[in-house]
């Protein structure tokens, strides 16, 4: 094994496993230019809880005190820290700047339809470097209605988004494999090589001009020797990195990635991106409007940060707030901020929606088998559909999803706020995650128009509106 400056020990991956794991060296030149001349670069990441696990400065308090195991502080021993920070530190001692700047801003269980409209308040606009990941759920998105195209869809609504940006940042899509899934054939849920969303993600990476590093490339194969076997890098029996060796992995491949760029001769950079988007998506709009699909419109709110709670919550009965769940596979407490309605009682939990006038509305909760149906209505008023959300899904894991495309419609008086409730019945549970909004060009159009659009994917109409 070759010893590494950049990392300050042995690399624990070969030559060849570092090559597989690059299978799509995209545009990147405007990253490796910058790195290389000197110049600091800001690097953001989004995605599950695999990101999570690549860890984060201090400086991002609310996220990062939330679990001290993924964390940079002045009196760490470097022993155990997330990958992406092993990455930086790696990149720091190889190029190195005082602002070269991290941003961590993963969501344990998250989908990618939660950052499709919601990229510039996750991903600052000086990122050079965006990291996305979420290969790692695409499985938790083939379930009853929620097909992988609505996933690749929403993966294809932040790459475009992104991309419209000058300067465009470089993109590396980071794909986790999951060797172990209930929706796989092999014995014991062993996953085959195609199974996932690899092909589709390095058809989208093809398509836009970004980059992928993935695991299946590097492992797969190996997974038939003890040393090199999934189950000595891996937690939850192939779903997340571990803290010991994983993390190691991953961060080997990602400084192996940025060394590439920098190698990459400058005269083979095509910019194939140039300066639009392709003129088609890869995955049509068929079920959203022009005003509910326009990202740039999107006002979202998360409960990452607790001091911002009272402002998304005006009425709580029955709810409570929940910072961490703890899995039911491994018993690792995970950082979930929401609100939590227990299926032992009725509950109810009115959001202020800061919208006024014609508006769309949707919300992010968690599905999973311990999850039921929440009833969704407006506060006179303001009226909308009232609706029934359902999030009971078969799946080994919980994941946070939208309910999107088209979104919820709310129309009010412009002189007030339209409040939105949350109804629970005793023998159901819903977990909040957060909601984004964005206003409606039916402003104008007849209230009944409105209401009347056709309800959300797995969403269906009640038989009479709700009220406080």
């Amino acid at each position: 094994m070759t010893r590494s400056a950049a990392f300050n020990r042995t690399l624990l991956l070969s030559p060849l496993m570092l090559r597989q794991s690059l299978p799509v060296l995209g545009d990147v030149g405007a990253f490796a230019t910058k790195l290389a001349s000197g110049r600091p670069v800001t690097i953001s990441a989004i995605g599950s809880s695999n990101v999570v696990r690549g860890g984060c400065h201090e400086w991002q308090n609310a996220k990062c005190s939330r679990d001290a195991r993924y964390t940079a502080r002045a009196t760490d021993d470097y022993t155990y820290r997330g990958w992406l920070l092993q990455a930086f530190d790696a990149m720091n001692r190889t190029w190195p700047h005082g602002k070269h700047r991290l941003v961590n801003a993963g969501r344990m269980a998250s989908s990618p339809g939660w950052y499709a409209g919601c990229s510039d308040k996750f991903v600052p606009r000086e990122s050079d470097l965006v990291i996305i990941g979420f290969s790692d759920v695409c499985f938790n998105w083939q379930q009853a209605s929620y097909s992988d195209d609505r996933f690749m869809r929403s993966f294809e609504d932040i790459i475009r988004t992104l991309s419209t940006r000058r300067p465009i940042p470089t993109i590396l899509l980071f794909n986790f494999f999951k060797f172990v899934n209930w929706k796989c054939t092999l014995g014991g849920g062993l996953c085959r090589f195609w199974e996932t969303c690899e092909a589709k993600l390095e058809e989208l990476a093809h398509y836009y001009g970004a980059s992928v590093v993935t695991t299946r490339n590097a492992f797969y194969h190996m997974r038939r020797t003890d040393r090199m076997h999934f189950t000595r890098w891996t937690q939850d029996r192939g779903g997340h990195f571990d803290l010991s060796t994983g993390d190691k992995y991953a961060a080997e491949m990602v400084y192996n990635f940025m060394v590439q760029a920098i190698l990459e001769p400058t005269s083979t950079q095509t910019d194939i991106r140039g300066d639009r988007l392709p003129p088609a998506a890869l995955y049509d709009r068929h079920d959203c409007s022009e005003s509910a699909c326009a990202a740039a419109v999107y006002s979202c709110y998360d409960f990452e940060e607790a001091d911002r709670l009272p402002l998304l919550v005006t009425n709580v009965s029955g709810w409570s707030w929940e910072e961490y769940e703890t899995s039911r596979h491994s018993g690792e407490r995970k950082p979930k901020p929401g609100y939590v309605s227990p299926a032992t009682a009725n509950s109810t939990l009115v959001l202020h929606s800061r919208m006024r006038g014609a508006a769309f509305l949707s919300i992010s909760y968690t599905r999973g088998t311990a999850f039921g149906n929440a009833h969704l209505g407006c506060v006179p008023p303001c009226a909308c559909k009232p609706t029934v959300i359902g999030s009971e899904v078969h799946a080994r894991d919980s994941t946070q999803t939208l309910v999107q495309s088209p979104l919820h419609a709310l129309v009010g008086p412009d002189a007030h706020d339209c409040l939105v409730i949350l109804r629970v019945h005793e023998g159901d549970a819903f977990k909040l995650n957060g909601f984004r909004t964005a206003p409606s060009e039916a402003r104008d159009t007849p209230m009944k128009e409105v209401l009347l659009r056709p309800p959300a994917v797995n969403v269906h109409a009640t038989e009479a509106p709700y009220k406080v």
